[in-house]
């Protein structure tokens, strides 16, 4: 069995799900809140303070334009969402994006926004959003997939994709299929510097035991543990 290619094979199908021309006969001339994207709360520039982030849309010529923003008593941040490899902005019959929750990504202070930005039958694409110098930024990945700064969680019968924490600003991007009671994949290693993930290196395994791939963070419920304790678990 060939896993080399699941995570790419996850890439293009979300790819072709973005480029859809979106829809902007139900967005509103003014600013309003974007129902399907939810709304989360907590410290997202770390002044100790509640934010309230909510996703907004706006009718742009024939586009419907989105936007992160955050909101507290005393400061106002926006980020304008658009779609990498999207040949068009996100519309109201799109189910994507959708604020998903806060997290301790590095140790900037303050906590990063997830949020899902498209998907497939099965796969989703995550990007992470975090401040800088009192503005949103999206967090870059260099090399990207086919679908920029984009992390993948899904997959199907023949392959599975997944995301998670290793230490502070360090997230492994793993493409792994099981073949009977064995599993064979690769973890891209990834590492924040600034606002961008880097790739440092790949790690390949090869017919290993579901209790030995049940030790990687992105394959177990506290994919963003290790980020905020800073304590690495799986090889890195």
């Amino acid at each position: 069995m060939r896993v080399c290619c699941l995570l790419s094979i996850a890439f293009v199908g979300l790819a072709a799900t973005a480029s859809v021309n979106a829809s902007a006969s139900r967005c509103s001339a003014r600013e309003s809140v974007y129902p399907k994207a939810g709304q989360l709360r907590g410290d997202v520039d770390g002044d100790g303070v509640i934010d309230r982030v909510r996703i907004t849309s706006q009718r742009t010529g024939s586009h419907c334009v989105l936007r992160i923003v955050v909101t507290s008593a005393r400061k106002r941040m926006v980020l304008r969402l658009v779609q990498p490899s999207a040949s068009a902005y996100w519309g109201t019959e799109s189910r994507f994006p959708r604020l998903e929750r806060l997290v301790k990504i590095d140790r900037h202070p303050g906590r990063e926004i997830v949020l899902s930005v498209d998907g497939g039958a099965s796969t989703t694409g995550f990007a992470i959003v975090s401040v800088r110098r009192s503005n949103l930024v999206r967090l870059r990945m260099r090399p990207s997939g086919e679908l920029p700064d984009t992390f993948i969680s899904g997959g199907s019968l023949a392959g599975d994709n997944e995301f998670g924490c290793l230490a502070p600003g360090r997230i492994a991007q793993t493409a792994i299929g099981q073949d009977g009671n064995y599993y064979s994949g690769e973890r891209a290693i990834y590492q924040l510097q600034g606002t961008t993930f880097h790739y440092v290196k790949t790690n390949r395994f090869r017919h290993v035991t579901r209790r030995q791939v049940r030790k990687f963070p992105e394959l177990r419920h506290y994919r963003y543990a290790a980020c905020r304790t800073g304590r690495v678990r799986g090889r890195s």
